[in-house]
């Protein structure tokens, strides 16, 4: 059992080790950008081209923003890692002003619907802690091996 609660304590440390992973996707390429460059979420199919690690965050995002043509709706989304981070922080260290990154907590987890009556948009933006989390529901390896020992440590 001593064995198990070790095993256990390493896989925890070694997944909170790792960068957060989300979904990253762009609307559509408009005419100036090169589709070769961009990963459109019209082709989004949760595939691993579209998983980017973040460094500095620790939340992933997906934006729905649906236009009103008055002919029709249009839908777009975006996914990626939340802004959590200041270009211009810095902090005096040894006497030197250098460049730090420091994440800040400013979102909160969830979803928030964002109505633009001039511009007859609708915008949904959501918010989520955890890997994958702004994609449709995917168990990493991670996952299965947390989820293995708890079951062994419960036998």
């Amino acid at each position: 059992m001593d064995q198990t609660l070790l095993m256990l304590a390493i896989i925890l440390f070694f997944n909170w080790a790792e960068a957060l992973k989300c979904y990253y996707c762009e609307p559509l390429a408009s005419n100036y950008q090169d589709i070769r460059y961009t990963k459109p979420c019209e082709k989004f199919d949760m595939s691993d081209m579209y998983v980017v690690d973040c460094d500095s965050s620790t939340m992933c995002f997906k934006t729905q923003v649906d236009f009103d043509f008055g002919t029709g709706v249009t839908t777009t989304y975006q996914r990626g890692c939340a802004a959590q981070t200041l270009n211009g922080d810095q902090r005096n260290i040894g006497g030197k002003w250098t460049h730090v990154t420091k994440i800040y907590e400013v979102y909160e987890e969830g979803c928030k619907v964002e109505k633009d009556s001039e511009r007859l948009t609708t915008g949904t933006h959501c918010y989520c802690r955890g890997d994958y989390c702004n994609g449709a529901f995917k168990i990493n390896s991670h996952t299965i091996i947390v989820i293995v020992s708890l079951i062994l440590l419960i036998v």
